[in-house]
Parts: C-alpha cells; structure tokens; sequence
C-alpha cells in the first residue's frame, strides 16, 4: 500500500504530457540519506527526484520502496527491484550493477565533538579512536583496507542518525557522515545536538560520485541506464536539477557541496 501510495503521488511530479498509459514503470530501492534520499519529504530528497524526473523525461514512472541500505542493495542485486538508488562505484557492486552516470556528488568526512580538538593526516593518525560507520556504506577502498587489517577501529550501527546520536552521547570518538547529511540530521532530527556535533571539513575522507544502479539480471538493464541518462541530460540542460538544489537549500558544486 505504501508503494502504491509512492507511485500516485509521482504521478503529480511528472510533466502534463506524461501519462500512465504511456509509460513504463521501473522498481527501485531507496533509504535514508536525507537531504539527498528519505521518505519523509515530498519528492524523497534531492536525488530522488533528480531520479524521478530524469526518468519521467525518458518515459518511466519510478516506484520506490525504502529499506535498509544492507537490504535495499541485495534486493536489487536479486533482481526482485529493478535498481537501487543512489551508490558509489565499488568493484564489487560492478559485478551485479551497471551504472549510470552521476547523479550528486558527495562529501564524506569526520564529525566529532565541539568540546574536542580534532585533526587527522592518513589513517595512522586515528589509531586509537573510536570510529563509527553506518551498515552498508562503501567509504573508499583506503578506508577498508584500514579497518581490515586493524589499523582503525570500527564500529557499525544501521543509520547515519544513530552514530550522530553515539558520537554525542561519547560513545564513539568520531564519526564518518556525509557532510549535508550530517548536518541535515543534526538541524532536523537531533537539534539538541547542533552545537555539540560538528563536521571536520577541511580534510575530507572522500570526494565520489553517486549512481543509479540497475540489476544486470534485467534483460533491458542497458536500455534501462541508456534511457536514464538520457533522460537526466535532459533536465540539466534545461537548469531543472540546479533548481531541485535550490529548492531544497543546496547548491550544487562539481566537487562538493556547500
């Protein structure tokens, strides 16, 4: 019923032109990653409606389900949803996934406690901390190779929200969040740790791009990409995504944003 709901209420997204008869529906998972990917604001966040409105171009109404993010990628692998939304380029997703080309680009780095002072100059110099990550996430081949060979300490939890919630409560000593990410869940879901909870921005740990990815068990899964992009061109072309950005109190940037 919920997706159902997803679907009707796309339908209002796309141009007049547009019409159910005509279009192909294409299934995708979806997560919290606000301000780019929630279920709680119209459209589904940023790149959700990048997602949305590329693909209407193209002639496809999108249906989402949101799921945790562990889940949401193997559904999508399986092939039991079309495609998953949105993930960097990983060799190991390569296997299962094709890509699209980029839809954000995103900043990850270091929040950590106000009342601390923090640096950091490679993965050495964290020997030591308490680093939290979230379930799911790919943070760079460097950061991984770290952690498996025990040179950092990680600890895992299944959101973005409840390692902000561990790192002010001093649970953990820092935390790896996406920048506008971060700060999203800090104005609008734990306010009473603005000022407790800040980002190290200086040195980020990762500058990527984020993709669409399409199940390789599609039969037009290429088609499906080709379409897409095709699609996405065509709205950035016409200043539809630089306006998204705007409406949501983003601006876009090629390297990050701000």
């Amino acid at each position: 019923m919920r997706n159902l709901l997803r679907m009707v209420l796309l339908l209002f997204l796309l141009p007049p032109c547009q019409s159910w008869a005509q279009s192909q529906v294409i299934r995708l998972t979806n997560g919290e990653f606000p301000p780019f990917l929630t279920e709680e604001k119209e459209g589904y966040g940023v790149a959700s409606r990048i997602v949305t409105e590329a693909f209407a171009a193209s002639g496809y109404l999108v249906n989402y389900g949101f799921f945790p993010w562990k889940r949401a990628l193997v559904l999508a692998e399986r092939g039991e949803w079309d495609g998953s939304v949105v993930w960097s380029w990983s060799e190991e997703r390569a296997e299962s996934f094709l890509y699209s080309d980029p839809v954000i680009v995103t900043r990850e780095v270091f929040f950590h406690r106000s009342t601390r002072d923090f640096t950091w100059d490679g993965y050495e110099s964290l020997t030591g901390y308490r680093i939290g990550a979230t379930i799911g996430y790919f943070y760079g081949e460097e950061f991984h190779h770290a952690q498996d060979t025990g040179l950092i300490q990680v600890e895992h939890v299944a959101t973005d929200y409840h390692n902000l919630r561990k790192l002010a409560h001093d649970r953990i000593d820092i935390s790896l969040v996406e920048i506008n990410v971060g700060r999203a869940l800090l104005k609008e879901q734990l306010p009473e740790f603005r000022d407790m909870v800040v980002p190290y921005d200086e040195k980020p740990v990762r500058v990527t791009t984020l993709h669409l990815v399409v199940s390789k068990t599609l039969m037009d899964g290429e088609g499906i990409v080709s379409a897409f992009n095709k699609g996405m061109k065509q709205i950035d072309d016409t200043g539809r995504i630089e306006e998204i950005f705007r409406q949501a109190g983003l601006t876009r940037r090629m390297d990050h944003y701000e």
